[in-house]
């Protein structure tokens, strides 16, 4: 339908302009500053070569003896039309920086459209699925991760716009390609997200039709698996061609170890911790899972393909030695698996009564309101932890004194009301760029004191006032206005998208 194409052009230009004006306009994590410094060799040598000698987590010598990360390639990509972008406006690398940091808002953004399309397939009103779509943003961690450079909001964009065109591919070769082609994006933005292939096959499965008819659609995740792997062989041969990486063993001897974590210790503190409960950090999935239930005899096969799906997924992050996927806010790994389960929140929300509906999603914007307000590096640099303390002490988890969320307020209350005045507005080597790791930083009240990214409320349009004049990315106001307006011109767009399709409408 033509009004539900409307409705997701103003989800995404409404979702998009609220994640960005809620994150903090800098590059938060080691992670993003070495995607950005590929992103800008892209762009300035045509190579994605790592200059910067700074720059070096994840990255090791490769082709000419020059420097490449054995990160993926979606990060960078996305951010070479974004640094052109930048550079229409003159050369400024705060500028850069500052609109990296929104990919995780257009990301944001493709997300709420795909669960826009998957609750209209799934014969969801188009006032609901609007609802439902902002809800599973406003609720849920995507918020937050929408505001990061980290690559988790990426690769659950990719996976729910790969269940959608799942559905449409049923009747659709166009859609197949396109599901093949999300799946080869979120196998390389996170690979053990392949495993969601399994679902967007069982979704793609019409039991009405001969199987003979139905190997396209079903086979397409797989070829999109499959291409996602040569894709990513190809970039990693490119960087680090035969005969480099025999040099990177010692380097790597400097990383935490990535295996020989405890299961049963990683899925007692994803469960019940206070650092890194699934139920504390997103109360809603409390639905998601009602839902599922309740689905369960409708749609056995899907339910089934998910169910198996996550399990795989979870039971993989659970030996990781960084299960919780630190230094961050809550159990980050899980956001793709908050995404999937979201689809069958509606379900869940009728199967208990409107009071406990609310109050759940509710609980869930307080959290996500939460998280977004602090820098969540404040606490491991407060408590003196290191940026892999929990997968060192993995027990620690359970000490409310170590945990984000019930830390929370009280950071809140002692960021509004302290009066101390920073040395420096970050700790990082450039105002926008990533922090050291946290035991570099400093420890203890003291340290925060130092610098204003820990002593002020993380959105940009608060923390870029106590910036240089000469040394903020773009005007502050202008931004900000910018950025409400095309929320309100996504708003209404939205709003008469509504008003122009019969409710209980299906899209097609």
């Amino acid at each position: 339908m033509a009004s539900d194409r409307l409705a997701r052009l103003g989800l995404f230009l409404l979702v998009f302009a609220l994640v960005a004006l809620s994150g903090p306009g800098r590059i938060d994590i080691v992670d993003g500053d070495t995607r950005y410094e590929v992103a800008r060799g892209l762009v300035e040598v045509g190579r994605p070569v790592v200059r910067d000698p700074a720059i070096w987590f994840s990255v090791f010598p490769g082709r000419d003896g020059e420097n490449y990360t054995t990160y993926r390639f979606p990060q960078p990509a996305l951010g070479v039309p974004v640094l052109w972008v930048s550079d229409l406006f003159g050369p400024s690398e705060a500028r850069r920086r500052f609109l990296f940091a929104w990919i995780g808002a257009g990301a944001a953004g493709v997300l709420a459209v795909g669960y826009h399309a998957l609750f209209r397939l799934r014969g969801i009103g188009p006032r609901a699925a609007i609802g439902w779509a902002l809800a599973g943003i406003a609720c849920t961690p995507a918020w937050y991760y929408g505001t990061s450079t980290f690559d988790d909001e990426i690769g659950s964009a990719a996976v729910i716009v790969a269940m959608a065109t799942a559905l449409l591919a049923r009747r659709s070769f166009a859609m197949a390609l396109a599901c093949a082609a999300c799946l080869a994006f979120a196998y390389n933005a996170k690979q053990p997200l392949a495993v969601f292939a399994l679902v967007a096959s069982a979704m793609a499965w019409d039991p009405d039709r001969p199987w003979r008819e139905q190997i396209v659609p079903l086979a397409a995740p797989w070829v999109g698996v499959a291409v996602g792997y040569a894709a990513n062989t190809a970039w990693d041969l490119w960087n680090f061609p035969p005969g480099t990486k025999e040099a990177h063993a010692e380097l790597q001897k400097t990383y935490l170890p990535v295996w020989g974590a405890n299961p049963v210790v990683s899925l007692a503190c994803l469960a019940f911790s206070g650092g890194a409960s699934a139920l504390l950090y997103c109360p809603p999935v409390v639905l998601c899972g009602l839902g599922l239930t309740a689905r369960w005899q409708r749609d056995r096969v899907t339910a089934s393909a998910l169910v198996f799906a996550i399990s795989v997924f979870v039971a993989f992050i659970s030996l990781l030695t960084f299960f919780k996927g630190d230094p961050t806010w809550g159990p980050r790994y899980l956001t793709p698996i908050f995404a999937a389960l979201w689809v069958w929140a509606p379900d869940g929300a009728g199967a208990v009564s409107r009071r406990v509906a609310w109050g759940l999603l509710g609980a869930g914007v307080v959290v996500q309101v939460l998280a977004l307000s602090v820098d969540p590096h404040r606490l491991y640099v407060e408590r003196g932890l290191p940026n892999a303390w929990s997968a060192v002490v993995p027990m620690a988890l359970f000490d409310a004194n170590n945990a984000h969320l019930l830390q929370r307020p009280r950071e809140i209350a002692d960021t509004l009301w302290n009066d101390a005045e920073p040395l420096a507005f970050s700790p990082a080597a450039t105002p926008l760029g990533a922090f050291p790791m946290a035991q570099h930083i400093g420890t203890g009240p003291a340290a925060i004191r130092e610098y204003v990214v820990f002593d002020t409320l993380r959105p940009f349009w608060i923390a870029h006032w106590r910036l240089p004049v000469e040394e903020r990315p773009a005007p502050i106001v202008g931004v900000a206005i910018g950025l409400l307006g095309v929320a309100a011109a996504g708003a209404a767009i939205t709003l008469r998208a509504t008003r122009s399709t019969p409710e209980g409408g299906v899209s097609g």
